[in-house]
């Protein structure tokens, strides 16, 4: 007998997904846990699984449509068996996108999605410009094209910025290139092009939207002179150059002291480390911190589990590990579900300091800007000398967190990084 194969929700946030490439062509023989294609989601690409054996008798889709959980995908069965009445159901077939099942993510609002403004695509082409516009990119658009086309518009000279992609979520792909033909400038004004969203960045801004929407931010900021962590640090990256210990980390950022300063900091206030909960707080019983790690659609929150009871060391390592994973879309639900609190360093854009949104249902966010050198007065000395100061400022939900309790998290986090040897035991 005949079994349908359905879009399935592969992540607790899921409501969409895009099937971007197929694995498995009709005839194909068939076994449970085979991939079948693989279907972009909110945070990543993942492979999605047959549940029954069987030959792959029929594609209901194509790649690059955009399909509610629950879409029919293909038809699994027996060699010979007719299933032309079944396959003219199943394409006729419309199903409503539903609310995910679990909003515990961080990066998350616990509401019901509200619906998308941005219209499914039903094809891997492209849609085409309406008058009045052009399919160009505009010149600040950052430009998706696969490695080959990029070689090929390289050694043709092209620029990419001209060429329309037809991939998935308008990618520029080598036929792209190979087809294109310069067009000569217009002398008028530049016109408009529409960028068609990727499920990530939809996702992105419903949830941001709702966290701004619904949550009462306040935010403290604070200055921490980090002149002794400086030295601690350089002096350490220093010895672990020469030794080879398998267990330690070639170097240690900055970013690993501010994530161990916060780990303990939050087991010293677990009021801090909370979720409002309607009627009630819900007190998380582990330290699981999320570091923000910006990828080409947006940003993602991969989460550090049990951070306080690491060391630096190991905290170092996972970072690594688990940003270099989220940059490669291989993130699984677990990485990024159900966080505590959430560390964004812009630090390394120069950025002095920033106000960040919460990653709803956490009640915190600390962002971290750059560190500056600013003269300090010395009692002892009675006179400034230069001090290297670090600014952060604490996102807060009012409903959780009260300015003094707020102000005293970061106190304590402050004294942490101002004596960096503590973060080294």
């Amino acid at each position: 007998m005949a079994v349908v194969v359905e879009m399935t929700q592969l992540s607790p946030t899921m409501t969409e997904g895009v099937v971007v490439e197929k694995y498995k062509n009709e005839g194909d023989l068939i076994a449970p846990g085979d991939a079948l294609a693989g279907v972009e989601t909110d945070k990543a690409v993942m492979d999605l699984e047959a549940f029954d054996d069987g030959i792959l008798l029929s594609w209901i889709i194509e790649p690059g449509q955009r399909l509610p959980v629950g879409s029919p995908l293909a038809v699994i069965g027996s060699s010979g068996e007719d299933i032309s009445d079944l396959v003219k159901e199943l394409k006729a077939k419309k199903i409503e996108p539903k609310a995910p099942e679990a909003e515990q993510e961080n990066q998350a609002v616990e509401k019901e999605p509200e619906k998308s403004n941005v219209t499914p695509a039903s094809s891997t082409e492209p849609e085409k410009s309406k008058e009045g516009t052009d399919e160009s990119h505009p010149p600040d658009a950052r430009i998706k094209a696969s490695p080959v086309a990029k070689k090929i518009a390289e050694l043709k000279q092209i620029d990419l910025q001209q060429v329309q992609g037809s991939g998935p979520n308008g990618r520029i792909i080598k036929r792209d290139v190979e087809s294109f033909t310069p067009q000569s400038k217009s002398q008028g004004r530049a016109k408009d092009s529409i960028v068609n969203l990727s499920m990530m960045r939809q996702t992105i801004a419903r949830r941001l939207t709702d966290s701004k929407s619904h949550v009462p931010h306040f935010y403290l900021t604070r200055k921490i002179d980090v002149t002794r962590l400086i030295k601690v640090r350089a002096e350490l990256n220093e010895s672990l150059q020469v030794t080879e210990n398998l267990n330690h980390p070639k170097k240690v950022s900055l970013n690993d002291f501010v994530v161990k300063a916060c780990a303990l900091s939050l087991q010293a206030h677990p009021d801090v480390n909370a979720q409002w909960n309607n009627d009630s707080l819900i007190i998380k019983g582990n330290v699981d911190i999320g570091v923000a790690v910006a990828v080409e659609e947006g940003l993602l929150t991969p989460i550090l589990r049990n951070a306080d009871q690491r060391s630096l060391f190991e905290l170092s390592i996972a970072t690594r590990e688990i940003a270099e994973k989220a940059r490669k879309r291989k993130l699984q639900p677990d990485d990024y579900s159900g966080g505590s609190f959430t560390i964004s360093n812009l630090g390394m854009y120069n950025i002095d300091s920033f106000q960040a949104i919460i990653n709803a249902p956490e009640a915190a966010l600390l962002a971290v800007g750059n560190i500056v050198t600013e003269p300090r007065y010395d009692k002892s000395k009675e006179s400034f000398i230069p001090r290297e100061i670090l600014t952060v400022t604490l996102s807060c939900d009012h409903r959780v967190i009260d300015g003094a309790k707020g102000a005293v998290f970061l106190q304590t986090l402050s004294e942490l990084l101002e004596n960096p040897l503590v973060l080294l035991s």
